[in-house]
């Protein structure tokens, strides 16, 4: 990349700044994978499905121009191989996002509303990926490898980038047009997706559940204070949900109940162990490896939906069973 004319000051604020973005635009609009896959199973509501989609569209625009205009040639974006792998890490953290009642993203942003069973999660995940490392990592489950950017000088590439700012300016336009009423969420999904593009073109895998997973894995071989910097850029994602989180009012603390904090112990480790094979989270894969068109990214994401989808299915048919045996214990008492 030929930054060198930037100020270094600019450069090494400038992730921060656009990580801060990102948790103060997912916080204000509520944004979890999880809820989203509810809301369309419930309420046949595919909106906050899409708000994701959209924020990897912006991400892949905004990585795309830049990656484009600075004649990048690679990045270390470290994906799960060969394939199946990261697809069955999408599937387990989907699974474990689920049971937690909260995505990566989502997880964060209740803890900074006071809901303390997330810390439990937070703790779990890494433990979980602690946990696959030391029993599985040396059997060459889990690699790490750098994909080249498709973001060549190609006709095909530039194809592709000018589709995406067509509908990127049709999106702004409908964003002004309708002041936000229509689409509630389209303002963040906006802020989020070129946050997180730019962020991904300058300085590569930034998202914080790998961050997360990079700074477990590394106190477990003693190299944690090589890693000042991810650990700051995650504080500074959190401060972002946290002045959210006062703007609206919405910090009050929660405890919570037994079954939250087992829900939370069980759905951080699963998310863990699923975040090493990806490696991260659903972060990563809309904010990371979708911008950098990895075929890997597209389906580790349907993986992940899946896995939620079909947790959500069997409390679903849970409850169904549980009001089913109540309404015919009630009439064998009427009777």
């Amino acid at each position: 990349m030929q930054i060198q004319s930037v100020p270094q000051s600019i450069l090494f604020l400038l992730p921060f700044v656009l990580v801060t973005t990102i948790g103060y635009a997912s916080h204000s609009a509520s944004l979890c994978n999880v809820r989203a896959v509810d809301h369309l199973i419930e309420r046949r509501d595919p909106r906050m499905l899409l708000t994701f989609l959209k924020a990897a569209g912006w991400a892949t625009a905004v990585a795309g121009l830049v990656a484009l205009g600075l004649a990048m040639t690679n990045h270390s974006v470290m994906v799960g191989a060969p394939v199946w792998v990261a697809m069955l890490g999408g599937f387990l953290f989907g699974v474990g996002a689920a049971v937690n009642g909260g995505c990566s993203m989502s997880t964060l942003q209740r803890l900074a509303d006071g809901y303390l069973p997330m810390l439990a999660t937070l703790l779990c995940f890494c433990i979980g990926s602690v946990l696959l490392v030391a029993f599985v990592g040396a059997c060459g489950i889990r690699r790490s490898t750098t994909i080249e950017t498709v973001w060549s000088m190609q006709m095909m590439n530039f194809t592709v980038l000018a589709a995406l700012w067509i509908w990127a300016a049709f999106e702004i336009v409908r964003i002004v047009r309708r002041r936000f009423v229509a689409q509630p969420h389209a303002l963040p999904a906006l802020l989020i997706g070129a946050s997180g593009g730019l962020a991904f073109a300058l300085y590569g895998s930034w998202s914080y559940t790998n961050m997360l997973r990079s700074v477990s894995q590394g106190w477990w071989s003693g190299q944690i204070m090589s890693r000042p910097v991810q650990i700051l850029l995650i504080l500074a994602l959190f401060a972002g949900m946290l002045v959210s989180a006062m703007r609206r009012r919405s910090g009050k603390w929660q405890f919570g109940n037994r079954a939250q904090w087992r829900g939370a112990i069980l759905g951080g480790t699963c998310m863990g162990i699923g975040g090493a094979l990806l490696p991260g989270g659903n972060d990563t894969v809309l904010l990371v490896m979708l911008p950098a068109q990895s075929t890997t990214g597209v389906l580790s994401y349907l993986s992940l939906l899946i896995g939620i989808a079909l947790v959500l299915f069997a409390r679903r048919s849970r409850l169904r069973d549980r009001n089913i045996h109540q309404a015919v214990a009630e009439r064998a008492m009427d009777d």
